[in-house]
C-alpha cells in the first residue's frame, strides 16, 4: 500500500507524525465529537447490543444475555452514532450504529459534531 503524495507539506506540530499535506488541519479527537446522553423515557424502540462483532439488534424476546427490567432508563442511540462499550478492558467496544435504537445507560454514546464529517472520512 502507498500513500498518496502531496505538493506541499507543513510542519504538523506533533512529534510522531512530523509534517502534513499543506491543506489539513489538525483538530483534537476531543473537539471533533459531543457526548450524547439521551433518557428515552418510553419503551418501543430497538434495543441495541454493543460487542466485539459491532453494534447488533438485541432479541429480547430470547431470553439470552442481560435483560433490563425497565427499557426507558434507556439512551437513545441514532444510525451513525458512536456507541461505545467501555465497562469492560476485554470486551469493550466502540463502533458505528448503523441502526437507531437505545442502549445501556452505562454505555458512551458520541456524535460527530459535523455529521458530513464522516462521509467525508470515507471518500
Amino acid at each position: 500500500m502507498t500513500s498518496t503524495r502531496y505538493e506541499n507539506y507543513k510542519p504538523s506540530g506533533i512529534d510522531w507524525i512530523a509534517e502534513i499535506p499543506d491543506h489539513w488541519k489538525i483538530k483534537k479527537f476531543k473537539h471533533l465529537f459531543r457526548i450524547k446522553k439521551e433518557i428515552v423515557g418510553e419503551l418501543g424502540h430497538e434495543v441495541l447490543s454493543i460487542t466485539q462483532k459491532g453494534v447488533k439488534v438485541k432479541d429480547i424476546e430470547s431470553g439470552e444475555g442481560q435483560i433490563s427490567s425497565d427499557y426507558t432508563k434507556y439512551q437513545l442511540v441514532a444510525a451513525g452514532d458512536f456507541a461505545m462499550n467501555h465497562m469492560d478492558l476485554l470486551t469493550g467496544y466502540v463502533d458505528i450504529s448503523p441502526f437507531d435504537g437505545v442502549t445501556s445507560p452505562d454505555y458512551r454514546v458520541f456524535r460527530l459534531e459535523d455529521r458530513n464529517a464522516y462521509n467525508r472520512l470515507n471518500q
